[in-house]
Formats: structure tokens, sequence, C-alpha cells
């Protein structure tokens, strides 16, 4: 305001301004042909319109004249307050109690779930947002877009009065990931005024992130394979093992044989037979829910788990016609695993042995092991030898011996096979021919 030259700038006396407004100066001197620049600040308090009417009065130094110009200045201002609320769901995934964040729950890894977070403008202004993460590790697994109402690209993202935005967030990671919600949030919704751009600060919402993705979980009982052990030729035993799912969510399984192609070691992680070699492996071939490979049959070969529940595998082993030993490599592939658990499947051996029970009848030193053993008996000598086996002959010469007298020997039995023998003993003249002896020929 500018007055006549040397007037003062204010009255002697001058009225005290309301307490949302601050005058200065309220008095002063302008020299001839100068002028002030009179400041009003506003203060905001309390929401509201406060309104003031200044008077500038301008008169002499001396007070002369009195007061020679009157400008009246009104002052009108409005103060108001950013009313934001977020609205989070009212209660945790799966149930769980109230959580003031985005609660994702448990997830399988590379599935995507989703939560939503509402933010409500109660004020009378419209009000912009901005979105930041803490952390690096949060961001990569978290996305946050604004689905309702649809944004305007390329406008900036801001809630008009009245009106609330929906934020959607995806949870989505490839390794097993853990956000616990505990310490700072991981992330802030920052607001900022959108006439000037101020940071409002004090308006920054947090928001925490609580989510957790796993990979399928599984064991084997036994741990490493089925062994059957011997068996005779031609008969039939059954064993199981299970599989169970230690894991949060079911899965499917598949049973199936290692190709043939595969580098397949020959050594057996479960107990192996002593005869050396296996038999050849064979081709897997399923049939309905039974796969049969070599001599085993394993069923079912495909399924589903449930979490925290088992499902018991049966395999059967029909031995053979003839004495071998078998091994055979299953593949167990258990869906939605860790990629570096086992990425072929997990291997699980058969071990089976069919038999031909028989005794021992060519080491004829462990038979007569408390007698001699000889090529050849000699017949023309003065005296029988005594307690000797001729092998050539297969003859067992007691010696001479005295009318009356009695004589006995004993000679070992063994099982070199892995089975139970049933040994029949019997006492028949030599060179007997049951054959011959049925037909009414000599023996």
């Amino acid at each position: 305001a500018a007055a006549a030259a040397g007037a003062p700038a204010a009255a002697d006396a001058p009225a005290k301004p309301p307490p949302d407004f601050t005058v200065f100066p309220t008095s002063g001197v302008l020299e001839p042909m100068g002028s002030v620049e009179i400041t009003v600040t506003f203060r905001a308090r309390v929401p509201g319109k406060p309104r003031a009417d200044f008077t500038i009065e301008a008169q002499d130094t001396h007070g002369l004249c009195g007061v020679t110009a009157r400008v009246p200045v009104a002052v009108a201002a409005e103060s108001y307050s950013v009313d934001l609320a977020p609205v989070f769901p009212g209660a945790g995934a799966d149930g769980a109690e109230a959580f003031d964040g985005l609660d994702f729950g448990v997830v399988r890894v590379v599935d995507a779930k989703t939560a939503t977070l509402d933010v409500v403008n109660s004020g009378l202004y419209e009000v912009g947002y901005e979105l930041r993460f803490r952390r690096r590790a949060v961001q990569n697994v978290v996305s946050i877009v604004q689905t309702a109402p649809a944004p305007v690209e390329g406008e900036p993202a801001r809630i008009k009065p009245g009106d609330k935005v929906t934020l959607t967030a995806t949870f989505k990671s490839e390794v097993e990931t853990h956000l616990d919600a505990v310490g700072a949030p991981d992330v802030r919704v920052h607001f900022t005024e959108p006439l000037t751009g101020e940071a409002l600060n004090l308006l920054t919402l947090p928001v925490k992130v609580r989510a957790r993705s796993v990979f399928s979980k599984y064991a084997l009982v036994p741990s490493r394979g089925v062994s059957f052990g011997p068996l005779f030729v031609d008969t039939d035993k059954t064993r199981t093992f299970e599989i169970s799912n230690t894991g949060e969510f079911a899965w499917n399984f598949s049973i199936a044989g290692a190709p043939l192609d595969e580098d397949t070691p020959r050594t057996a992680t479960v107990p192996r037979p002593k005869t050396g070699a296996f038999a050849q492996r064979s081709e897997g071939k399923v049939t309905g829910t039974t796969l049969a490979i070599g001599p085993f049959a394993v069923s079912p070969c495909a399924g589903t788990v449930q979490s925290g529940a088992a499902l018991t595998v049966t395999v059967k082993f029909a031995a053979p016609s003839h004495a071998a030993a078998f091994l055979e490599t299953l593949l167990v592939d258990v869906t939605e695993r860790d990629p570096g658990d086992n990425p072929r499947g997990y291997r699980y051996e058969l071990l089976g042995e069919s038999c031909i029970p028989g005794i021992n009848t060519t080491n004829f030193v462990e038979v007569f092991e408390e007698q001699a053993v000889v090529r050849e008996l000699d017949l023309g000598a003065a005296a029988l030898a005594k307690s000797v086996f001729a092998a050539a002959d297969r003859v067992f010469c007691f010696g001479s011996a005295l009318v009356g007298s009695e004589m006995s020997e004993r000679v070992r039995i063994s099982n070199p096979i892995k089975v139970t023998a049933r040994v029949n003993v019997s006492v028949k003249p030599h060179g007997y021919n049951p054959a011959a002896a049925v037909s009414g020929g000599g023996g």
C-alpha cells in the first residue's frame, strides 16, 4: 500500500488481527515516492473458512491533519484436513485373524495370489498418491496396481474427494519366500497435495505384507528302496512302501522306470545279493494304474496325495523259473517340488532274487571234512582204506570191520542257496537204477 510522501503507514494504535492471521509490519513511515510490502500470513489451525478485514490508514508524520486516506483490505482463507483411511479385508487369508496389511497366506511357488486394499478420501479435495517399497526383495515378488477406478494412462494417481481407490496387490515368487511383517512396513503409500505437489509426510500410510510361498514336500518310507530278498523260483511276494505329503498343498505323483539309456549305477542302495551281476533291466509298461517293470509290478503308479496324508504303494515280485538277481530303478516324480530336488525324479530301487533250492554236491572236501577224500579206491590192496571217499567212483568206504561190530561216520550236508531246501536221505544198493527195478531188470 502506498500513501502520500511523509505520511505514516498506519495509525499509532493498530487493531489486533484475528488469531489465524498475522500482519507485518503494522506501522511504519513511507519515504517520498517510496513503497512497502505488508505481509499477511495465514496459519491453518482447524478446518474452516476464516475471514478478516483490515484498513490501512495514512496521515502526516506529526498527526496534524489526522487520517488523510483509508484503504480497506479484505482477507479470506480456507483450512481443511486431508481425511484418508485404509480399508483392509476384515480377516486374514484363510480365515486367520484380522491383519492391518496385505495378507497372502501360504502360496505355492510360481502360483500368483492377490489381495486388495482400499484407500478412502473423506476430505474435501483431491489427493495424489504414490507407492514406495522399502526392500527390493519385496518389490521383486509383490506388484501393486490401481484397479478401481481404472487409471488413465499418463495421468498422475489421485483420489477424488468422497471417493476411494482399490489397489490390487499380486504376490508371486520363483523360490520359497517368507515375508513375516515383522519390523518396519515393507510398503508405504505417500500422499501429495495435487496443486502444489507438496508431500503430506504426516499422512504416510504404512502397509504390512505377510506371505509365504512353498514347494511340494514329500517323503518315502523306506527311503531308498524295497528289497524282497531271495524267493523260490515260480513264487511271488508282496511288499509296500509309503509316499507321504509333508507339505501344505496336495500334489500329484507318478512312478516310472528309469530310461534304459540312462547311466544307471549298478550298485544297489538297498541290500543286494552276493551272486554278482544283475539281470538285464527292463522297460516299464503301464496298464491302468499298474507299472510292470521286469519281474516287479507297482500299483498305483500315479495318484494324488493330500496335505498331511500318505498313500501306500504295493510292489509285487514274481520270481521267474530261473535263478537270477533283479534290480530295477524307479523314478518317482512329485509335481510342484523344488526344481533342484532330483530334477529327473526321485530314484527308488526294487531288488529281488529268484533261487532254485539245492545242497552242496560238488565240494567233497567240505562234505567229508572228517574223512579222507581220494580220487579212486585201491580195491586190490590187502586191506580196505578206512573212512575214505573216492570222488571218481563216488563211493564211501568204511574199511574192514569185524563181524558183529558197528561203525558210524559223520558227513556235512550244507545249503549254499539262500532259500530253504528240503533234504531226503535214503540208502540204496550201489548202481541201483529205479527205472530198471520197476521193469524187473537187475539193479
